[in-house]
């Protein structure tokens, strides 16, 4: 703290002693702003349930899901009260999407443009979670964990007021595995995806160099180290740990007054024991033989959809490559993939795996493809033979999970979401028509035709095999019961049978992706152990009973096949090409496998894998071996059975002596009612609205708690948590609508060295020094409504001298595809005459914006602009006195052109590519031929090198010409604390310069080294993070975490006429007057000058600072070196 005053006072004085020297860069080359875009295809409009702990935000199409999450959010609110052992202060606003499609349109989170603020900002998420349904309620649940607990976490770490925020959160700093990590371990807990993706980590090594994660790497390891300390110390010590955390304002110190171990000793711990672990299972398991499909597998790349053609010749897959995703065909003859399809951007935000989905035709070289682009769901069809391509609408779907086709190839089966229900749906394809399969509240995935397409197997998370058509915004007349896990299902497609045959029964493990091997023979992956491996099952009918007529029941066995290292991603087999295929994450790859089909192979193997006790088919569907489903007369006696239960339900709650039962197992004491007393009205609320809501409001109930008496012997929640029961679907009838309500965003508070607003700086004559703000009092707030749709930012600069102070207000309107921008400036600063005269400029302008994006990375921009600049003469003498004010108005248009992708990979470390190309014209209002035009090109692109270490190049031109033109002052850097100005480079007398600004950066020269109204440079800068590249455990110092060493190059010029090198050209100029008498000299000096050395970067106290020594060459000769101290970022 003492070391922190102490910073704080050393840099106050520093602004005082430099106020008035102290400089940096005004609007210029160097300093654009890029951004990327949120792209609105189509307007929501917003309605909300409100309860006293939480409120729901969704659209059209969204209630049904939003009615689920009405009734389990106030659960899994007390559920993350407990574990960490908080209460949280306010409420949640839980705001809900329909698709990730949906939620990557909205400007949730979304920065138009590039902060060069070197102090950092402080963002106030508040209670904000967002959330999407995807067709999974199990994942939707961990949405709602993951989101409840960020904001109780944030709430732990930095309070909850945005007061107490903006104290903290400068002051401590966490890493991306610490909270990224926390948050994955409590919301989804550890499963077998998470395990694959560890386990591999360990194993190859990766996991070792700790500090070198980032993305998912770092979320996964970090979800390890909190299982791991769950499993070493239990999970009772997790809250304490964030305590003293926060206390300590250190990680290294929080772990280590907690759990006893230093950090590093921690890491060291958690390697050894999963590397136990794992080690002996990599052992135990059999290798995989056969060769990847690909020589070469990119690691940043993720493959899917592995499908084979019928005639197996080819095989189909995709890649999503940081959002960008490729559609190949692998033709086997000739050993190679090509690219049939592409879209998209690499950027770095939340991408969607789930498009796109491939399927070949049975019938005919022809594969499918399904994307969503612009909103809206495309069917594609491709043709191997002349590879062209035919694309068409797929309507009145919200989202396509999977599908597939039917062996005739003349419909095909798919998995789809419409109004929160993820259901089975038959698209017959010539007339472009469906029908519904299932239609109710639990998950239904990846059905496939068998059996020459007379019955459908599917996986579904029901636990009942009985169908009903009913969906959450209906009354419910019996509880809901939900498996967290999946289990196989068949349905008789021929005869439309309501009643399901069970082919698995295990709560406890997942099965998916079923697919036909042979007639009634069916290859699913299972997650046991927490290894997905293959299995393979065989059913038949058997006789169960003979009275007047045969009654038979299904029968089903399951066998393993494979017993891999890793698990299988995605597989998929062809019976006419007798080929099957793998997809197996390894060394932090996505391999693809492809093979021969035999079920007389498959057999055997799975005979070997029981022999060596390796298959457990007992223990893992010790439900299944005899799963019966009564048909013909017997589905009566099936549905009789469920009329017996509810009738049982309703019996039990009509018993008087039932009201005076003690629940011992839901007995609550009274410190604990007092708890429950903060969120008693949530019931309430779900029975009677809310506060605001009439006594003639009615809400639809559903049946009450069940008891455990009643419920299957399968399926116990309160044991082992396999299901979730819904034993009250309540309807709230009062639906808000949504209300435009601003809250603070984010807060900026700082010493700064830069200008407001990019706008150029007046020319006040010949000779004039560029002037800059100094080290001052930076001050900025932003507020923004609870969808970001609108925004308000206000700020100020405040002056050593509180006279050259600066003031803008903005405001933006996000809601549409036209993005809408207002900012109004004020800002006024001293400069000097040749002669020595004080000139005193306010400057007030408005500036209207507004931005079309063309997708996520390329945007049209156009401004309009009025500005007037009051220029006041100070008096030190009579003559200054006698000095009027003057005044210029002056009105302009602003056109610009946008693209980046640029993808960061660490504070002031990027990859990727991003430019600008803009246009400009100004003129002032009350003169004539006064028109200025700018006409400007800055390019970057950033190149990885080898992990972190980037080589980024930059460059930028710009031209100034008409009536009035921009002077450009070559020279220096960005940020400059203490500039220096050439006042020996003499500045044109024949130009009508208007506005001045900096060209940089020019390292190794003092500014104006060169001038005129164009300029060009080339900056080229190899960046290396010296502490993040070679140290393999955590740092808790941002000092070392951000150091960086630089070595650089720049080259470049500013000139007047037509070229650098043209006779024209003002600086090989030179006029000497001497009474009537002019003399021009003309010189042949070199237009270009260089500059080249070494530089360092850290972040300090907040503020990144950047230090440069540099030597220039001018006219091939190598001057004296200088240093550059600056606070800025990127170039």
């Amino acid at each position: 703290m003492l070391q922190r005053k102490i910073s704080i006072i050393s840099l106050l004085i520093l602004s005082i002693l430099y106020g008035e020297q102290l400089h940096a860069q005004f609007y210029n080359g160097s300093q654009q702003d890029f951004g990327k875009n949120r792209v609105q295809h189509r307007e929501f409009i917003w309605s909300s349930y409100k309860f006293n702990r939480f409120d729901i935000y969704f659209y059209a199409g969204g209630m049904e899901t939003a009615i689920y999450t009405a009734n389990i959010t106030d659960e899994l609110i007390e559920e993350t009260e407990d574990y960490f052992d908080y209460i949280l202060e306010g409420k949640v606003q839980l705001i809900l999407y329909n698709k990730l499609g949906d939620l990557k349109q909205s400007n949730i989170g979304f920065t138009s443009t590039e902060e060069y603020n070197v102090g950092g900002v402080t963002r106030i998420v508040g209670s904000k979670v967002f959330i999407y349904f995807d067709g999974d309620h199990n994942h939707l649940e961990q949405q709602i964990k993951a989101g409840i607990a960020d904001v109780l976490i944030s709430q732990m770490m930095y309070g909850g007021s945005w007061k107490d925020r903006v104290k903290n959160s400068t002051l401590l700093t966490l890493p991306e595995w610490y909270i990224e990590g926390l948050i994955s371990f409590y919301s989804t807990g550890w499963n077998e995806d998470i395990q694959n993706k560890v386990k591999d980590g360990i194993l190859s090594g990766r996991f070792e160099k700790f500090n070198r994660l980032s993305g998912r790497d770092a979320k996964h390891a970090g979800h390890s180290i909190w299982n791991f300390i769950v499993e070493r110390y239990g999970e009772s010590l997790i809250p304490s740990i964030i305590y003293m955390t926060k206390v300590s304002r250190n990680i290294e110190s929080g772990m280590l007054f907690v759990l006893g171990s230093s950090l590093k000793n921690l890491t060291r711990d958690w390697l050894n024991y999963y590397e136990d672990i794992y080690h002996g299972h990599e052992n135990l398991s059999a290798p995989i033989h056969s060769k990847p499909l690909l020589k070469r597998s990119k690691t940043s790349r993720v493959y899917s959809q592995l499908k084979l053609s019928p005639d197996g010749k080819y095989a189909a897959f995709a890649t999503n490559e940081f959002g960008r995703y490729k559609v190949w065909v692998y033709d086997f003859e000739k050993n190679r993939a090509k690219p049939i399809m592409r879209f998209g951007y690499k950027i770095d935000r939340m991408t969607d795996y789930s498009y796109p989905l491939l399927a070949w035709n049975p019938k005919s070289e022809l594969l499918s493809i399904i994307t969503e682009k612009k909103d809206k769901l495309l069917l594609t069809y491709y043709f191997t033979k002349n590879k062209k391509k035919n694309t068409r609408p797929l309507h009145n779907f919200q989202k396509i999970l999977d599908f597939s086709y039917s062996d005739d190839g003349k419909k095909f089966i798919m998995s789809a979401v419409n109004n929160g229900q993820s259901d089975i749906y038959v698209y017959h394809i010539s007339k472009n028509t469906h029908e519904q399969i299932t239609a109710d509240i639990y998950d239904d995935f990846q059905p496939r035709f068998i059996n020459n397409s007379a019955d459908i197997i599917f996986s579904s998370n029901r636990t009942i095999d009985t169908l009903y058509f009913s969906n959450m915004s209906e009354k419910v007349h019996f509880p809901i019961t939900l498996g967290k896990n999946r289990d196989l299902f068949l349905y008789d497609y021929t005869n439309k049978s309501n009643i399901l045959k069970r082919v698995t029964k295990t709560p406890s493990l997942d099965e998916a992706q079923p697919i036909q091997y042979e007639d009634n023979h069916i290859s699913y992956l299972v997650d046991e152990s927490g290894i997905r491996n293959r299995y393979l099952v065989e059913f038949d009918s058997v006789i169960s009973h003979i009275d007047t007529i045969a009654h038979y029941r299904f029968v089903s066995s399951s066998t393993q096949i494979t017993n891999y290292k890793r698990s299988i991603i995605e597989h998929d087999a062809d019976l006419q090409s007798k080929k099957k295929a793998e997809i197996i994450y390894i060394n932090g790859k996505h391999l693809l496998f492809v093979g021969s089909l035999s079920l007389e192979e498959s057999k055997a193997r799975g005979a070997e894998l029981e022999n060596n006790s390796v298959s457990s088919p007992n223990k893992i569907h010790s439900n299944s071996s005899n799963l019966n489903v009564e048909v013909s007369d017997d589905s009566q006696l099936k549905r009789d059975s469920e009329l017996r239960k509810q009738k049982q339900i309703e019996e039990y709650f009509k018993d008087e002596d039932t009201e005076g039962k003690i629940d011992i197992d839901n007995y609550m004491f009274e410190v604990e009612k007092e708890k429950a007393e903060i969120d008693s009205g949530h019931e309430q609320e779900l029975n009677q609205n809310d506060s605001s809501s009439t006594e003639n409001d009615e809400v639809a109930r559903g049946t009450p708690i069940i008891p455990d008496s009643l419920m299957t012997d399968d399926f116990q929640p309160k044991k082992d948590k396999l299901v979730r029961v819904i034993t009250q679907l309540l309807k709230p009838t009062r639906q808000w609508n949504y209300n435009t309500a601003f809250s603070t965003d984010y807060f900026i508070s700082q010493l700064d060295n830069r200008y407001l607003n990019s706008t150029y700086q007046k020319f006040t004559g010949g000779g004039a020094i560029y002037t800059n703000p100094g080290l001052n009092l930076f001050f900025k707030i932003g507020v923004s409504d609870l969808l970001d749709d609108f925004r308000i930012a206000g700020g100020a600069r405040l002056s050593s001298n509180f006279s050259n102070n600066e003031y803008f207000l903005s405001f933006e309107n996000l809601k549409n595809r036209f993005d809408k921008q207002v900012v109004l400036h004020q800002q006024s600063f001293l400069t000097f005459k040749t002669d020595g005269t004080g000139v005193k400029i306010h400057t007030y302008d408005a500036r209207y914006t507004t931005t079309y994006p063309f997708n996520e990375v390329m945007s049209l921009k156009g401004s309009a602009i009025l500005r007037n600049d009051r220029n006041v003469i100070l008096s030190t003498d009579r003559i200054t006195v006698q000095e009027p004010n003057t005044y210029d108005t002056w009105g302009g248009l602003k056109a610009e052109f946008i693209f980046d992708n640029t993808i960061s990979r660490g504070l002031n470390l990027y990859n990727g590519t991003r430019y600008k190309l803009f246009f400009e014209w100004y003129k002032q209002v009350d003169k004539a031929e006064t028109d200025l035009y700018v006409l400007g090109l800055d390019f970057r692109h950033y190149q990885k090198i080898h992990r972190d270490l980037i080589w980024a190049n930059r460059f930028a031109i710009s031209s100034s010409f008409g009536d009035n033109k921009l002077i450009y002052y070559l020279g220096g850097v960005d940020g400059w604390l203490k500039p220096q100005f050439n006042n020996d480079v003499a500045i044109s007398q024949d130009e009508d310069y208007a506005y001045q600004t900096l060209a940089t950066n020019m390292r190794g020269f003092w500014q104006n080294i060169r001038n005129g109204n164009s300029f060009a440079v080339i900056n080229s800068e190899l960046r290396f993070p010296v502490f993040k590249f070679f140290m393999n455990r955590p740092m808790k110092s941002d000092f070392l975490r951000n150091f960086q060493v630089l070595a650089f190059g720049d080259i470049g010029t500013a000139w007047t006429g037509k070229t650098p090198y043209s006779s024209d050209n003002s600086f090989n100029t030179d006029n000497i007057e001497n009474g009537p008498i002019t003399v021009r000299l003309t010189h042949e000096r070199e237009p270009i000058v260089a500059g080249y050395g070494i530089g360092l970067r850290t972040r300090l106290w907040g503020y990144f600072i950047r230090i440069d020594y540099a030597k220039g060459i001018q006219d091939g000769i190598s001057q004296k070196g200088l240093f550059y101290w600056s606070l800025s970022l990127d170039f």
